[in-house]
């Protein structure tokens, strides 16, 4: 699939403020650029980027080209493939350790928003609001701006758009309690838990799914400074809460999604009160096991020969360009003089 990155860097720099890109990056600059280079310009304008004008229509098609493109060359997880499962009511809760973004096969993945709704506008900020506005592309603050209409979301409240280049369907925005002397109060730990209510009734209006399914950041507990135990007790004991008042509820799974192994440790040790599906668990885990490794046997038993070398593992998801002569040259010179 070809993508014009050229022309979207052009368009991009040229409506940027950012004089120094204007002065140093022309045609011809860029077209000397590594893929990498060119995409992380092309992110980091996209963030800082206010949605006041639409991108035009050519421009937007080479965007969301290349953002499938990245995204298609990432790990994906299949929410059906989930094994750490536990009940609640009639509903399977799972805990997950992973990329958001990269959840497949799920309804709506909930972002922790900012009051405006627009994405960060910071390029270097790790947050999960500006993870899922890269991934989901420019329609998604596009969308929201057109939501919000230059109004502030509510703490506590959720709104929900497309989810456009994200596997999930939906994008629920949810505004998170902001903690700032280290003391959390009981409004703040009711917004806490209003946040994760009204993220599940608003899946509630989807009406194109029977059997819904939505993943769970952990809201507020980034920058926002809620405290992380806390924060899971409130999260689990509101999703149980929900579900048992809700008999009838068309959300049929609920992934709580964790990026930390400090974070998975906390919500498994909130969760061990609810029942585990052990058979379910132990047959899917024991099943994919042995899959895989009859099949590296198989591989194993039909090569010739096996180079060993040692990567990052981290490349692909960056965008690093596999089809660049000078790149392998770069990190794998050793492999030349075997041909390759």
């Amino acid at each position: 699939m070809f993508v014009d990155v050229i022309k979207i860097l052009q368009f991009l720099i040229k409506e940027s403020n950012n004089a120094h890109l204007k002065s140093h990056c022309s045609r011809g600059t860029l077209l000397q650029m590594e893929s990498y280079n060119q995409q992380e310009i092309i992110r980091i304008l996209l963030c800082e980027r206010y949605p006041d004008n639409p991108i035009p229509e050519e421009i937007n098609l080479e965007i969301n080209k290349l953002i499938r493109w990245q995204n298609d060359n990432k790990l994906h997880t299949s929410v059906q493939s989930l094994t750490n499962n536990y009940n609640i009511a009639n509903t399977t809760v799972s805990l997950w350790k992973g990329d958001i973004t990269t959840l497949s096969g799920v309804t709506a993945i909930v972002n922790a928003a900012n009051l405006a709704l627009l994405g960060c506008f910071q390029p270097s900020h790790k947050c999960i609001d500006n993870v899922i506005h890269t991934a989901a592309g420019p329609e998604l603050r596009q969308a929201c701006y057109n939501l919000m209409q230059g109004k502030s979301e509510p703490t506590g409240s959720a709104k929900i758009t497309p989810g456009f280049n994200l596997p999930a369907k939906y994008v629920i925005h949810t505004v998170g309690p902001i903690i700032r002397d280290g003391n959390v109060t009981e409004r703040e730990q009711e917004q806490l838990a209003n946040c994760y209510q009204s993220s599940l009734k608003a899946l509630e209006t989807v009406n194109d799914e029977k059997d819904k399914s939505i993943a769970f950041c952990c809201i507020s507990t980034g920058l926002f400074a809620f405290p992380k135990e806390l924060a899971s007790t409130i999260a689990i004991n509101t999703v149980q809460h929900y579900l048992e008042i809700h008999p009838d509820s068309t959300i049929k799974h609920i992934v709580f999604n964790v990026f930390s192994d400090e974070d998975k440790e906390i919500y498994e040790k909130n969760l061990q009160s609810f029942s585990v599906d052990s058979s379910r668990i132990s047959l899917k885990a024991d099943d994919t096991i042995n899959h895989n490794l009859n099949k590296a046997h198989s591989w194993l038993q039909e090569a010739d020969c096996l180079i060993i070398s040692a990567g990052a593992g981290l490349s692909a998801s960056e965008g690093l360009d596999y089809t660049s002569k000078e790149l392998f040259q770069r990190e794998y010179k050793p492999f030349l003089k075997y041909g390759i």
